[in-house]
């Protein structure tokens, strides 16, 4: 239920992005709101049937504090993003490009990739905050940031190398005036691999905790 409610989200707002536009850009806030709370109950579903065994979440769709302070973690985490991102990129073009470079979608595109990727490495390594808001645990970013440490490259596999790959093979098969039913055949895969990954961030939070069992978990 969880996916059915995140693809349908999905779905609607790329069959209806045109006629959204021309209503107002507040429409596509509250779509966006929309998406992130639809996103948080899917997210902590997935992590709590790893956690928890919590298998009452498949069937229902539930939206508790619970799932309100994930998507929090979720915005403040893609703010840091996205704002290492903005600083790596700026620096990239203060470094005495010239102005025939920068209109070049190739050199836009390395920029876009180099910066993205120091910034990939700071959010997974801050990651570990979603697993253990799905079940509770009363820890934050700092926590996440120490207990990655030794490894960072590794959380950034698990974070952004899979999502890459799905997201890369279903941009191979899209086209263009696809189908309301095609469009929610695509949701489902995607979604698929991106439970595989949430899994994955789970039983890489269990291990970790498992190390650090002691009251640095409610630090």
């Amino acid at each position: 239920m969880p996916t059915l409610l995140l693809v349908s989200a999905w779905a609607l707002t790329i069959l209806f992005m045109q006629e959204i536009k021309e209503v107002g850009p507040w429409v596509i806030w509250l779509l966006y709101l929309f998406y992130l709370l639809a996103f948080s109950i899917f997210a902590v579903t997935c992590h709590r049937l790893i956690l928890t065994k919590d298998e009452q979440g498949l069937f229902s769709v539930s939206f508790t504090f619970r799932q309100l302070k994930f998507a929090a973690w979720f915005i403040v985490v893609y703010i840091i993003y996205n704002l290492a991102k903005i600083a790596i990129s700026t620096t990239l073009l203060k470094l005495g490009l010239e102005p025939a470079a920068l209109n070049s979608s190739g050199t836009l595109h390395s920029i876009t990739i180099i910066s993205s990727t120091p910034a990939m490495y700071i959010m997974a390594r801050l990651s570990l905050v979603f697993p253990a808001t799905a079940v509770d645990t009363n820890i934050g970013l700092k926590w996440s940031w120490e207990c990655t440490r030794h490894n960072g490259w590794r959380m950034v596999v698990i974070i952004g190398l899979y999502p890459g790959l799905i997201s890369t093979l279903l941009w191979l098969v899209s086209r263009e005036a696809t189908t309301a039913i095609e469009q929610t055949i695509i949701g489902l895969f995607y979604y698929v691999g991106a439970a595989v990954e949430i899994f994955a961030l789970s039983l890489t939070y269990k291990e970790i905790a498992g190390l650090y069992a002691d009251d640095t978990l409610t630090a």
